[in-house]
């Protein structure tokens, strides 16, 4: 006998059970949902089963169930819309690892988005934020190769991951182009490569 597939629910249902299951407004959900899906602890499929990859500058329209815009929907300067939803077992995997990190049923609502100081002396850095997405894209098939030699750019993942870092966490400490692209992200590379084998 098949194992059911999970319920999708819409955004507006994905909010509606959030703010039920944690007896939180909607409002409160909805931001929630809304930093999950940008951080990628979420994720959020199109038409076609396809995990959306890229919310910088997208806007979700809850109502519809939709995402509009962004880099990931914007060619030649027009914003199309992109239906999505919401399967119910990775909300409650999600809100399952929320409840679990602290003692209080919803630590994600009212706190704020994450620790920009890693606790180190030092200047401060983003790294802790970037070298996991930088990991999370590279296992879902981004790539970003050097157009002479065909391997990774550093250079090239620099560009894009600084971009995401100032589109996603406004606040963390900026990383500089040359530190990341020279001494962060070549060693990284070639272990996502040797662990991709």
């Amino acid at each position: 006998m098949p194992i059911p597939l999970p319920r999708s629910l819409s955004l507006r249902e994905a909010a509606a059970y959030v703010a039920e299951c944690c007896q939180v407004s909607i409002e409160k959900a909805r931001s929630a949902l809304d930093r999950a899906f940008r951080e990628y602890s979420l994720s959020v499929s199109d038409e076609k089963f396809k995990s959306i990859q890229d919310w910088r500058g997208a806007k979700i329209d809850w109502r519809n169930s939709a995402i509009i815009g962004g880099e990931y929907l914007t060619i030649n300067g027009i914003e199309y819309t992109a239906r999505v939803h919401v399967y119910r077992r990775h909300l409650d995997e999600w809100m399952g690892k929320a409840a679990s990190s602290a003692d209080r049923p919803w630590p994600s609502i009212d706190t704020p988005t994450p620790t920009y100081r890693t606790g180190l002396p030092g200047k401060p850095t983003s790294w802790h934020l970037i070298e996991p997405e930088c990991r999370r894209r590279y296992a879902a098939g981004e790539r970003h190769p050097n157009k002479s030699t065909g391997l990774e750019s550093p250079t090239e993942w620099a560009n894009v991951l600084i971009r995401w870092l100032q589109s996603s966490h406004p606040a963390a400490a900026p990383m500089e182009l040359k530190t990341l692209a020279s001494n962060k992200l070549p060693g990284l590379l070639r272990q996502l490569k040797a662990n991709a084998r």
